[in-house]
């Protein structure tokens, strides 16, 4: 394949993905529209001879399912029809993620694609050995949806500043209906607001740790749900807790806002600040007095949640805030426990007890997409073909709600109404779509607002938790990204990576004084800070 053929060749191939696939309420089959894509149109016949040779993708990501087949859909189907490939999906869990990205990389000997939770001294590391794929020179020019998406994570282009080049391609969380510029974080707590009401608590949109701390007193006191001995009135897992405590209460008790500069102009590290203690101390109260999960941190990743919306012994827990996630945790209610989640589930900020939202800003990104060096030109730009399209209006609108026409349609004032019937998304639908489809390249935060799929009080109640952390939030807060520490490299400095919400956890669970243990971990902890200290404080002197 000739790497100066045209992108747009296959755009008018792709349309019939969404026309083509059209039905009317019968099943019958629409004929093609004639559209245009965001980067033009050609003859399909051209489209096709681009595509005549079939390839395997091979793709490790931590999204996919042991035991799906992520050809099998009619979703999926199409879309390999259309750019003639086949997944081979590799399956990552949370707890191997990290350590075996790393063992492939390291050997030469990682798949085609693979996302990958970025690490900046990792990064510099397998940029410096050559162990990931350089993006060519011209690759904005030839990709430019991908490109677009790119620039809009901010990472990005100061990567390309750094190294010279591209070696990743971050995702970014908001690239449609970003609902503020501030970027605060979408996790937050999910309530038995039934519960709550029975036992006569005010159900706002947002409680201080305190107020949470009194939430689960009353709730453990007073039992409103009948659960006896299996209640657990915060069931939150050890990598979630830290957002509760100490994060809630002090926004520099963890990355990405560990290293900061002070008032006296030199760089800190929050986590040896005394409001980390603070944090700290309400963490173990919480432990001490029974209001946590007596063993929560032995809980994996979901069985936290799979409490709330499965057994239904938890009355509060820690997740994502998102529609998507509403929906999904919502639509479990009803199927495990007969419960209508209009009614009994609730979803607010946490705030630190001088009622503001303390959180680092987040970058608009969340994992980045990391090619293989040893496959081949021709497949890499088949591979980037098919994230360019699912980079443009178009392709985003097929991604997060199906086939046009079958799933979902245009109104006459510009919006969208779902054709699926009520409880069905294309989550349900299509197994591939959300482990593998939405999650090529643009991650979908912010189109949850406006995706008909979800309940609209779902959708809704994310707009607003946005807009109540920003108006919570001050410049002492919601803390700025210091990109001087975030791309800081050295042997030093990768020494420094520390699982702040285990250690914390260890910390609180540790006999004897708190405070005592805490100062000993300090005083362990900086004989490696300490170094990353005097140079970061070198680089602004």
């Amino acid at each position: 394949m000739k790497r100066s053929v045209s992108l747009i060749v296959v755009i008018v191939l792709l349309l019939t993905f969404v026309a083509g696939c059209s039905s009317d309420k019968k099943g019958s089959t629409a004929q093609p529209a004639q559209q245009t894509s965001e980067t033009g149109a050609t003859d399909t016949e051209k489209g096709t001879d681009k595509y005549s040779n079939k390839m395997v993708i091979d793709w490790a990501s931590v999204m996919v399912n042991e035991g799906t087949d992520y050809n099998a859909d009619e979703f999926s189907q199409q879309w390999c029809k259309m750019f003639n490939i086949e997944w081979n999906m590799i399956p990552l869990t949370w707890e191997n993620w990290a350590e075996k990205l790393r063992i492939w990389i390291n050997s030469s000997d990682m798949p085609d694609i693979a996302t990958w939770n970025y690490v900046h001294g990792e990064y510099a590391a397998y940029v410096e050995q050559e162990l990931i794929r350089e993006l060519p020179d011209d690759w904005k020019t030839r990709w430019p949806n991908v490109a677009k998406a790119y620039e809009s994570t901010v990472i990005g282009p100061k990567l390309d500043e750094l190294f010279g080049g591209t070696y990743c391609l971050p995702k970014p969380r908001f690239a449609m209906n970003k609902p503020s510029e501030v970027l605060p974080n979408h996790m937050g707590i999910y309530m038995r607001k039934d519960w709550m009401e029975q036992a006569g608590i005010e159900v706002k949109d947002a409680y201080t740790v305190n107020e949470l701390l009194d939430i689960a007193r009353q709730i453990k006191e007073k039992d409103p749900g009948n659960v006896g001995d299996k209640l657990a009135p915060i069931e939150v897992r050890t990598g979630n807790m830290a957002f509760l405590f100490p994060w809630a209460v002090y926004a520099h008790s963890q990355s990405p806002a560990d290293f900061y500069i002070g008032e006296d102009g030199k760089y800190k590290w929050g986590p040896a600040d005394p409001e980390t203690l603070e944090g700290l101390k309400l963490y173990q109260q919480a432990y001490k007095e029974g209001l946590l999960h007596p063993e929560f941190y032995t809980l994996k990743q979901n069985e936290d949640i799979e409490d709330f919306y499965v057994a239904g012994t938890a009355a509060i827990t820690c997740e994502g805030g998102l529609a998507y996630y509403q929906n999904i945790y919502g639509a479990q209610l009803k199927q495990n426990l007969g419960l209508d989640p209009e009614k009994v589930m609730h979803f607010a900020a946490v705030l630190g007890n001088d009622g503001k939202y303390h959180h680092p800003e987040v970058i608009n990104f969340w994992t980045a997409n990391i090619f293989s060096p040893e496959m081949d030109d021709a497949k890499f730009e088949r591979i980037m073909d098919i994230f360019d399209y699912s980079c443009t209006q178009e392709g985003q609108y097929i991604l997060r709600m199906g086939i046009k026409g079958v799933d979902w349609e245009e109104t006459s004032d510009g919006g969208f109404r779902t054709l699926m019937p009520a409880g069905q998304t294309v989550d349900t639908k299509y197994p591939s779509i959300m482990p593998l489809y939405i999650n090529m390249l643009i991650l979908s935060d912010d189109f949850d607002m406006i995706n008909p799929s979800y309940p609209e009080s779902f959708r809704e109640r994310t707009k607003r938790q946005y807009e109540l952390r920003s108006k919570y939030s001050d410049s002492t807060t919601l803390v700025p990204t210091d990109w001087t520490s975030y791309f800081h490299d050295s042997p030093s400095r990768r020494k420094v990576s520390f699982d702040y919400a285990t250690e914390y956890a260890q910390i609180i669970l540790k006999e004897g004084d708190l405070e005592t243990n805490w100062k000993a971990w300090v005083k362990e902890k900086m004989q490696v800070v300490q170094p990353v200290l005097d140079e970061l404080n070198a680089l602004i002197n």
